[in-house]
Order: structure tokens, then sequence, then C-alpha cells
């Protein structure tokens, strides 16, 4: 029987969620017996100039077949709107999701299947049969079999992670690991997504209000004159936050410091204002690794999409403090961030030594945030889904009401 074969894609700007995307990816390859082939091409951020695939530049081989194995005229493709000359550029219509089912990408009888977009690893759980090692574990432990049997890092990394540790953190009896982000992508923040923010936002024009006028409720309407690109890069302003994320964090911060001996901290951020915060607090206890972050007050790119000189180094630099937090005995991070995320996934933590918290969109109300393209602080505001809800409930009865009259 001839070899099948599963390309995984670059999905997203974020290194960690193509990360989650390769492993739920690889499982749908062990279910359907495919030889998977990842490639991150000229849309990742991580790319190197002179390297073709992101991912080889980090990490080994999954298998032993690359793109150029599955640029073949005479293979089949699935979806159809791939064929063997365009396998390396990206579709601009995949976020309508058109032939990415995820029974259709299992069932295909294609040569070639290529995955896109991110699909859950809850959706093919249903797909496990009996004999596979995953059957009937959780979502958690899965992630965990498919981290610790695919992901393997370039020696050089994996070297100066360990030399990272030793000098800076070695020596400590206990070592705390906290990761506080600044910034975020609406790919990778999922209430965003789920609620999906352009039905929910309203743009606020100051020239078209009326001075002598009390201005109309703006919920009466679903109206949207400016779109939010899901890869849009944006800032969440504090009035989006459910309470003070610092305070909210450093309470399980302190409580971990007072039920555990922890001799030292080690920080993850992107922003310099949280720096500064945590070195006051923490003093001598804090560590944290040398490299560029977003100026305190500064409205401008976050500096991970900036153009580097070697954007290896923005990877690694990502890789090394992701990794340097699976060595800490404890761990405190944020549930939303895919980074966070996979330090939950690259160990298997003790309940006890591992803590997510979540202070942003518990409702969605009064979102708003900074565009960061433009710089500017916008004005707007969401109403919340509830209210929606509601008008949409109403506006439902009112067509019947005008059907019966």
């Amino acid at each position: 029987m001839p070899q099948k074969f599963l390309l995984i894609k670059a999905i997203s700007h974020n290194l960690w969620k193509n990360l989650h995307h390769v492993m739920e990816l690889l499982l749908v390859a062990e279910i359907t017996g495919r030889k998977p082939i990842v490639y991150w091409g000229c849309s990742c951020l991580y790319q190197d100039v002179l390297y073709n695939n992101a991912f080889d530049l980090y990490f080994e081989p999954i298998s032993d077949c690359d793109i150029y194995d599955v640029i073949n005229k005479k293979f089949t493709f699935y979806p159809p709107i791939w064929t063997y000359d365009n396998l390396t550029s990206d579709d601009p219509n995949k976020s309508n999701l058109c032939y990415r089912n995820i029974g259709d990408f299992i069932g295909s009888q294609a040569d070639v299947v290529i995955s896109d977009v991110s699909i859950y690893i809850t959706r093919i759980i249903p797909f496990i049969t009996k004999d596979h090692p995953t059957y009937a574990m959780t979502p958690l432990q899965i992630y965990r079999y498919l981290f610790d049997k695919y992901l393997k890092l370039k020696p050089d990394i994996k070297k100066e992670i360990e030399q990272y540790y030793d000098t800076n953190l070695g020596s400590a009896n206990h070592v705390l690991a906290i990761h506080m982000p600044g910034d975020f992508t609406l790919d990778i923040y999922p209430q965003i997504k789920r609620y999906n923010i352009n039905m929910i936002y309203h743009p606020v024009n100051p020239n078209t209000r009326s001075k002598s006028k009390k201005p109309k409720k703006r919920y009466d309407h679903f109206k949207v004159d400016d779109t939010i690109y899901q890869h849009e890069i944006v800032r969440l302003l504090k009035v989006t936050q459910h309470g003070d994320p610092y305070k909210i964090l450093n309470k399980e911060v302190q409580i971990t410091l007072k039920n555990f001996h922890i001799d030292k901290i080690f920080l993850i951020t992107d922003r310099e204002d949280i720096l500064e915060e945590f070195s006051l607090e923490f003093g001598s206890m804090l560590f944290y690794s040398n490299y560029k972050r977003t100026p305190i007050n500064d409205s401008r790119e976050p500096v991970y999409i900036e153009n580097h000189l070697n954007n290896r180094s923005k990877g690694i630099e990502i890789l090394r403090d992701t990794y340097i937090a699976t060595m800490c005995d404890f761990f405190i991070g944020y549930g939303f961030s895919n980074l966070s995320y996979g330090v939950t996934h690259l160990k298997d933590w003790p309940e006890t030594n591992i803590k997510l918290t979540y202070w942003m969109f518990e409702k969605l109300y009064n979102f708003s945030y900074e565009r960061i393209k433009t710089g500017r602080y916008s004005p707007e505001e969401a109403d919340g889904k509830y209210r929606l809800m509601t008008k949409m409930t109403k506006n439902s009865i009112k067509k019947v009401q005008r059907v019966f009259k």
C-alpha cells in the first residue's frame, strides 16, 4: 500500500500555538497511519532568511520526509484547493474553514492531507480507537504523551537552557516560575474567538456625536464599521481586565511563598513595566532572561513581531523561557496563554505545584484594546454578550410577531 502523508503547516504568529497545532495533528497522523511532515513556511515569524522550514530551526525532524517529498504531480491532495505547486504558500481564505472538517480529514483517501487551521484535541478524541496508546486518556494526558514522544530540541538550544538553569537557579532548593504576559494576538486568545469579537465591536467616532443630543445606546444593531482581523496584534487595556492581573497573580505568588520554601523566582514577561513591578517586590530573589522587552508606556508593535537580523533568536528566547520554567519546582501562569499552556504539557506536574490564573474577559464586558498597528488608544467598548443575546432574542420575537400580524 502506498505511503500517505499529513502536511502540518503553521497556523499562527504564536510559536506555542503552532506547536500545539503540530501535536494535535500528530495525533491525527497516528490515528490515520499517515506520515507527518511539519512545515513552517514564510508566514512564520520565526523563519530564518536562509532556511525554508522554521520548525527545523528549533527541533529535530518529526519524520524522515520533508515538504519536497510531497511536491509531486502524481499525488492527490485534500483539501482540494491544494496542488503540488502551491503547497509552500498560504491559503488566504482558510478562515472560512471550507473543506476543513475533522471527519473529512481523517476519512480522506488523498495521498496528501494538508492542515493549516487549528483542530482542538477534544474534536480528535472521538476518533481514537481502543488499540491506540492514548485511548481513555484526558486531553492533558494526551498532550503530555505527544510532547514527550515527538518534541526534541536542537542540541545547542538544549545546552543553552541547561547552562542558564545551572548557573542561575540550580543552587536553589525550590524555584518558582511565573509567566505574566503583556501582549496578545487575537488568534491566540480563545474567548475573543469564541464570541466573535467582530459581532460585539462598535467603534465610536467622536466627530459624529451630537453635543446637543444624548447619544443613542449602540447595542440596538449589529453594524460593524471596523473589522478586527484574526491575526491582528492587540494590547489589552486595563479597562478590559476583570480585576488587576498583577494583584491577582501576586496573591497566588504570596500563597506559594508562604506554603513552600521558595528560594528563587524566575519571571517570564514581554513587558518592562511588569518586570519592574516584580523587581521592586522580590529584589534579589528574581531572575529573568535578558532580551528586548516592550518599554514602559510604549504603544508600538510588540517586540516579538519586529524584524530581527536573526529571527531564530526570537524563537530561542521563547523556548528558553518555557523550558526553564519546566525545570523549576513550581509554576504560576496565565491560563489563556499558549506559553503557559505549553509549560503544563511539557512536564507531568504535581497538582499542588502548578497554578493557572484567569483575569480577563470573564463576561466580556467593556472590551477595549489598543491597535498596535496604528499605535492609537481606541475608545471602543462592547456591550457584553448577555445584552447582545437579550437584544437578539427581542429581535427574534419581533420578527415572529410581524409574521402573525
